[in-house]
């Protein structure tokens, strides 16, 4: 039943009335807060990133607070983004609030002190501090105003005003910075929702100190205030909450329960509970400034799967170093039953994240970012970034920004999946980005290539072409190729006499190869070469210092040659412009009796002429020449032998019990090694050295002495006496053959040397009254290598020799099994007396 109520005549005119008052001249019965929040330019990309993480964060804050969504205004929005916009924007609200109600505005950004004025930034333009106070004037609601931007004390006297309440983070000029003070009042006000405005400003200057005093900041920020015509700085002597206007305040929590701090649980995935840890979320950011800031985020959700996983990830280092600043958004602990734990973070050189209470089944979540200068000192931005850690990834997702007049080009390597590549256009830079999912773990087994040449990684680079880098490199060295009065006459002086180029040309290369190396890794000297004549008056130099060296000494008397760059152990790519080189050697191109080029490395005073040490031959190196440039791979005008040679002789002195002499002879390749072992060794410790090679397969040998001889063009030999328990028929071949043999079945390739064939040889005398039976000559070979065993008897006991030659060092996956077999059964052939 619906019932009818009969309203008198009057009160349906009052109705009446009523209705078309409110339809014509709109009331509000109850006052509200509102907020503008104006962020304006900042210092690029990524501050602009963070700026609007905090206003975004304000947000949130402002309406826990109780300020509507729809009451909040941001200045960076289309209609108000400009001094116009602004202007009208405060007009409205001096139109339409009353007195019973509040504005808060909150200031972002640069901010800059003129001869007669303040000037505030805006996402396009700027505005004078007097034009804004002139409509603020209007404004008949209290005011609060947040100087958040730079330089903002200056806004305290500005913005006075009655019903006026200023907040700067900064109480004098000398604080130019951006300021730390916003992201920690936003912290404290979405921590502390039900403090006064002036508690979450000492809380936040607390922290805000305890920053700048970790990371040795000579200018601290002092918050300052300024209400009813006078100001004050922290900690606010003689002012408190209470004391301020009523309507001096962020407002109360619109929700006043509060709850434990907890978060969702998540178990490991099955597939990656062997491992220790695994990321279930992996984010990396690198934002390119135009001022060559590099600012890399790292955001990581690790969950840990045991106690292993425990002790590795308790601590996390920051990897803050040098110019290298590092500051962690949030580090904590989620527990099993989904509590979270705050982590301890240790700020300055050797910083660290300690995460308390970590177990099997927490995880662990960091955000963080590293703030340096561009490292690479170049024209245009390049890196190289492991798409692999070491534990598995079940999401990765990773961003690159640059200015916008830049662009990218991008090459995966080794890579199973094809990620989608998305661009965006921000108001700075233009951003890449890109995902992928579960990635294996890296995990590093001996023997393994180049990481770049099996884990999936990515090269990024900015250079359109290799024209714009040989471009910037000629700029880089431009001028350092000038001889001067030393070198000049140090260059005629050395080739004095000499008749050939090959024979002047060695004359220079063994003065050169003769300087103590030293390296220079960072800034524009580890690209510009050190100018000849420091060289010869220093005595010192890397790579490149003494490749261009040579060359100009070269030139000096008029033999020309180039730079080559190159990539040692590892790999370039030509058709991939970027910095990829860690190397610089000398081509010299029309060289009688040298048809394809002579090529000389002089880094390493152990490597004698026409011979390269490990690492450079193959690769393909860039030539940089006067007129032009090109690509060419790096080859050896006099190959040596790569061997070690093993020559044992045991004496019997009773069943089992030997006395004897041992030779061992390295050349090519294994010389490098031997030398670079032995050179700063003592006599006791060379010893050592050779007891330690050989034990693994002559258990039971004791090393008496040793000498080292130098017996040939890079050959070294290491001679001494030794005596030997056990059965002689037992001793096999160095361990190093063995160990890379010690899984039945590889996933991943193996390298076995630089990529240059190599020999293994053990010969094995013995003078003894018992022989045993001799085995026929064996002999087997594979795709990859080639062995042999021979047996012979002398008049006094036996002899073997066994032979082990490497002729391609890369050994795929198909082919490691057959290739372990051989040299498996190769082992066993070698011992005499074996069931025939």
């Amino acid at each position: 039943m619906i019932n009818f109520k009969i309203i008198p005549k009057a009160s349906i005119h009052t109705v009446f009335f009523l209705c078309m008052f409110a339809l014509f001249f709109p009331c509000r019965l109850a006052a509200d807060m509102y907020a503008l929040i104006v962020m304006g330019k900042s210092g690029g990309e990524m501050a602009y990133r963070r700026q609007q993480e905090l206003c975004d964060t304000l947000s949130k804050n402002l309406q826990t607070c109780g300020c509507s969504a729809r009451h909040i205004a941001f200045a960076d929005d289309q209609n108000i983004s400009d001094r116009t916009g602004l202007l009208q924007k405060l007009q409205q609200y001096a139109d339409r609030l009353t007195p019973q109600d509040k504005l808060s505005v909150f200031f972002f950004g640069h901010g800059q002190s003129g001869r007669n004025d303040f000037y505030i930034s805006l996402p396009e333009g700027h505005i004078k501090a007097a034009e804004l106070n002139t409509v603020l004037k209007k404004i008949k609601a209290p005011v609060m105003i947040f100087g958040f931007n730079t330089m903002s004390s200056e806004l305290l006297s500005r913005f006075d005003g009655p019903d006026r309440l200023v907040v700067t983070a900064t109480a004098n000029s000398g604080q130019q910075n951006p300021p730390l003070l916003p992201e920690y009042f936003l912290a404290r006000m979405a921590a502390n929702p039900g403090s006064g405005l002036l508690e979450l400003i000492r809380l936040a200057a607390v922290d805000t100190q305890k920053y700048g005093k970790e990371n040795h900041l000579l200018i601290s920020e002092i918050p300052a205030l300024r209400v009813n015509g006078q100001s004050y700085e922290y900690p606010f002597q003689g002012l408190d909450d209470k004391s301020l206007p009523p309507w001096a305040g962020l407002g109360s929590p619109a929700v006043q329960e509060q709850t434990k701090q907890t978060a969702k649980i998540i178990k490991v995935p099955e597939k990656y509970a062997a491992y220790n840890a695994c990321y279930l979320l992996r984010e990396l950011e690198i934002v390119i400034g135009k001022t060559d800031t590099v600012t890399t985020g790292e955001k990581a959700n690790i969950i840990i799967n045991d106690s292993n996983g425990v002790e590795k990830y308790s601590i996390v280092p920051l990897g803050a170093c040098g110019s290298i600043d590092v500051k962690v958004k949030y580090a904590r602990v989620v527990n099993p039953d989904g509590t979270v734990n705050d982590a301890e973070v240790v700020n300055g050189c050797n910083g660290q994240m300690r995460f308390p209470g970590l177990k099997p089944g927490s995880r662990i979540e960091y955000e963080m970012l590293r703030t340096s200068i561009l490292p690479d000192n170049t024209a245009a931005f390049s890196t190289e970034l492991s798409l692999a850690a070491p534990i598995p990834q079940q999401s990765l997702r990773f961003r690159i920004g640059l200015p916008k007049e830049k662009d990218l080009k991008f090459k995966f390597y080794n890579l199973n999946q094809v990620p989608e590549i998305r661009s965006s256009v921000g108001k700075f830079n233009r951003e890449y980005a890109f995902e992928l999912n579960d990635i294996a773990a890296l995990e590093i087994i001996p023997n393994l290539p180049p990481v770049p040449m099996f884990a999936p990684w990515l090269r990024v680079s900015a250079y359109r072409d290799w024209n714009e880098f040989v471009s910037w490199h000629r700029q880089m060295v431009k001028k350092s190729d000038e001889p001067g009065e030393i070198v000049t006459r140090k260059a005629k002086e050395l080739t004095e006499g000499k008749k050939s180029t090959i024979d002047k040309i060695q004359a220079l290369y063994d003065f050169v190869c003769a300087f103590r190396y030293d390296t220079t890794p960072v800034g524009v000297r580890a690209f510009r070469p050190r100018l000849p004549e420091n060289i010869c008056t220093s005595g010192i130099g890397d790579c490149k210092d003494k490749a261009n060296l040579l060359l100009v000494m070269a030139k000096v008397i008029g033999i020309e040659g180039q730079m080559a760059l190159l990539n040692r152990m590892a790999a370039s790519d030509p058709d991939f412009p970027c910095w990829q080189f860690n190397h610089a050697i000398a081509f010299f191109p029309n060289i009688e009796g040298y048809p394809e080029g002579l090529w000389l490395d002089a880094t390493e005073s152990g490597t004698p002429f026409l011979t390269l040490p490990p690492g450079d031959l193959g690769r393909d190196a860039l030539l940089l020449g006067s007129n032009g440039f090109r690509f060419k791979k790096v080859t050896a005008a006099k190959t040596i032998d790569n061997r070690q040679i093993f020559d044992i002789e045991l004496l019997g002195k009773n069943n089992d019990a030997y006395t004897g002499k041992i030779n061992i002879t390295a050349s090519g390749l294994d010389y490098y090694w031997f030398s670079n072992r032995l050179k700063h060794l003592s006599p006791l410790q060379k010893r050592y050295f050779v007891q330690s090679l050989l034990t693994p397969f002559m258990p039971g040998v004791g090393v008496l002495d040793i000498r080292e001889d130098k017996v040939g063009d890079r050959e070294i030999r290491l001679s001494g006496n030794i005596e030997y328990s056990g059965n002689a028929a037992d001793i096999t071949i160095p361990y190093e053959l063995q160990e890379s043999l010690t899984l039945p079945h590889r996933p991943l390739k193996m390298l076995l040397n630089d990529g240059q064939e190599r020999q293994f040889t053990v010969m094995l005398k013995v003078n003894s009254a018992s022989v045993p039976t001799m085995p026929p000559a064996w002999k087997q070979q594979c795709a990859n290598a080639e062995t042999s065993v021979e047996f012979s008897r002398t008049a006094n006991g036996w002899n073997r020799t066994c032979v082990y030659t490497l002729k391609q060092p890369l050994v795929e996956v198909g082919e490691y099994p057959a290739f372990r077999r051989m040299i498996l059964e190769w082992l066993d052939r070698m011992k005499p007396g074996r069931n025939q």
